[in-house]
């Protein structure tokens, strides 16, 4: 009878043992999520800052000049070297919106 109950001390001591090993281990499985998420996190923002958004759709550059051109290729189908000049303007409108674009990056 003494034996038997030494043996169920010694079972219920080892199952406490590996409650409280298995609590344990829980704990840093929650932790180690809890510092993965914060990590992602952390990165997403960083990624964020990084880029800029892209520009919203109304402010398209030199839209004026993009439909003085659409409008002078509808006017003249047959002869499309008339509206060369509304063509240069609207390129060079371009590049310098360009310009100013990279310089404030």
């Amino acid at each position: 009878m003494r034996v038997r109950t030494e043996k169920e001390e010694e079972l219920l001591a080892l199952e406490n043992y590996w409650k409280e090993r298995l609590a344990a281990q829980e704990a840093e499985t929650v932790h180690r999520q809890k510092l993965t998420e914060q990590e992602v996190a952390a990165a997403a923002k960083k990624v964020e800052e990084l880029f800029r958004p892209a520009q919203q759709e109304g402010a398209k550059p030199c839209k004026d000049l993009s439909s003085e051109v659409q409008s002078c290729y509808s006017s003249n189908p047959s002869q499309p070297l008339l509206c060369r000049d509304k063509v240069a303007e609207f390129s060079q409108c371009v590049v310098d919106w360009r310009s100013q674009a990279l310089k404030a990056v």
